[in-house]
């Protein structure tokens, strides 16, 4: 039998701030505010403040924000944006939504982690960004600092050798966790 996963028990949080959780939802609910409004605002402004930016905007969900951040860096007709595998199978659909297509970089089989070598083959002029998931969805790998640092290297190399900016969009649903 494997390890067991710990997860996130709900119940327990709510129970201990339950007081707080219900009203902040009246206070929504008697505002209408449910989609933007003060609190929307609010809260952009506070991530922006803890993550160190001077603008934040939270979306409805990680689709959102990747479609988001593609619209933002001009992805567009004929670019590719470049993947690891194995990797969530709805990236295809965010590139086709702008008519760009998906370069998947097959990893290292006894690791998981991004097979480099494959990874700085795979640029070619039409490539507009690199879409990283990690921890690596399905296997869970994390990528290792070092693995982090020579994908910079290599996107700063290939920024070099095609004259353009090259773009890293880093997908982590699972980063806290």
């Amino acid at each position: 039998m494997g390890a067991h996963i710990k997860r996130i028990d709900l119940k327990r949080d709510y129970e201990a701030h339950k007081r707080e959780y219900q009203e902040a939802i009246a206070a929504v609910c008697r505002e209408t505010a449910f989609s933007g409004g003060k609190y929307a605002d609010a809260f952009d402004r506070e991530f922006a403040a803890y993550v160190g930016t001077e603008y934040a905007s939270g979306v409805n969900n990680g689709t959102s924000a990747l479609h988001l951040a593609m619209l933002a860096l001009g992805v567009g007709p004929g670019d590719e944006v470049i993947v690891f595998a194995p990797f969530f199978g709805e990236y295809r659909n965010y590139a086709a939504n702008f008519d760009a297509s998906v370069v998947a970089v097959e990893p290292d089989y006894e690791t998981f982690e991004p097979n480099l070598a494959a990874f700085e083959a795979a640029f070619t002029e039409k490539t507009k960004a690199v879409l990283i998931n990690t921890p690596n969805n399905p296997t869970g790998v994390i990528y290792s600092d070092e693995t982090m640092k020579r994908i910079a290297e290599i996107l700063t190399k290939k920024e070099a050798e095609y004259q353009k900016d090259l773009y890293l969009i880093s997908d982590e649903p699972y980063r806290e966790l």
